[in-house]
């Protein structure tokens, strides 16, 4: 299956302009409809100052023009990537909490393109938004980071590989995407444990296979060292081969209203360096 229907998150944050870019040049390389999905939160997504607290009923007056220019603003810039690009594509704005709208709206595309928190930055929702819609959308989502340069992706990706149905899922999910890379890595991070009896690959080789019969350019590697965090081992190895994206499964859980990744995903979205490609 190709990748024809993106949807990007856009909102007021700083990086927000960088991941639009980004989300373009994704949907030009794989000739994608690109949605922006803008979100207006229930309650002003900046805190009244305190020369609009004097005035009494000023701050949500303030508030409400600040919101309508920043949406203003975002749909502008989309618009201009999009004309500039050649891309095709739509604007949305709906209102509601952000993880919530983006996690439905993510269901009518292929896949999402998100943003990692900007730590500080109080009007980005990033993180909590990644994690509401990978957990709960049924589809894939890229994260970009909020630190770095990240223009283009595909072209060098790295896949963290575990025998589990969260990696499969998300090999399967990328598959569109590592059809079209220069070069991808399948790699597995201190494979086995006790009682192991496998070939020492935590199945690396035989998922290699498997790509190569799709025609991609693949090889398998294992990195061992028990003392570093998975999460640190896989994002250090990855700035080792200079990829441009990251794809695992993501591992975690959804009850009632919260959405909590587990262990080593958590660490990849508080740690990236580069886009991660997630799927549950």
């Amino acid at each position: 299956m190709s990748l024809k229907n993106l949807l990007v998150h856009v909102d007021a944050a700083a990086h927000s302009d960088a991941r639009v870019a980004l989300a373009v040049e994704f949907a030009r390389r794989h000739d994608a409809h690109l949605t922006g999905l803008y979100v207006l939160e229930p309650k002003s997504d900046l805190p009244a100052g305190p020369a609009e607290i004097a005035y009494g009923g000023a701050p949500a007056l303030l508030a409400a023009t600040r919101s309508r220019d920043r949406l203003a603003a975002a749909a502008r810039q989309f618009q201009h990537a999009l004309s500039a690009a050649g891309v095709t594509g739509d604007w949305r704005v709906a209102e509601g909490w952000p993880e919530e709208v983006v996690a439905l709206q993510a269901r009518y595309a292929d896949l999402a393109i998100l943003g990692q928190s900007d730590p500080d930055d109080a009007l980005d929702s990033g993180t909590r938004v990644a994690t509401r819609a990978v957990l709960t959308s049924g589809r894939p989502a890229i994260v970009v980071p909020y630190a770095g340069s990240h223009e283009s992706i595909g072209g060098n990706i790295v896949v963290a590989w575990t025998e589990t149905r969260e990696s499969a899922r998300a090999l399967n999910d990328a598959m569109p995407i590592l059809v079209k890379a220069d070069k991808v890595t399948v790699l597995v991070v201190n494979p086995g444990g006790a009682g192991y009896t496998g070939d020492g690959m935590g199945g690396a080789a035989d998922i290699a296979l498997h790509l190569a019969r799709h025609g991609v350019n693949v090889e398998a590697a294992r990195i061992e060292s028990p003392e570093v965090g998975t999460g640190d081992m896989i994002l250090n190895r990855a700035f080792d081969l200079g990829a441009d994206l990251l794809v695992t499964g993501a591992y975690g859980h959804s009850q009632l209203r919260e959405a909590v990744f587990g262990g080593v995903t958590r660490s990849l979205l508080d740690h990236m360096t580069l886009p991660v490609l997630l799927a549950h």
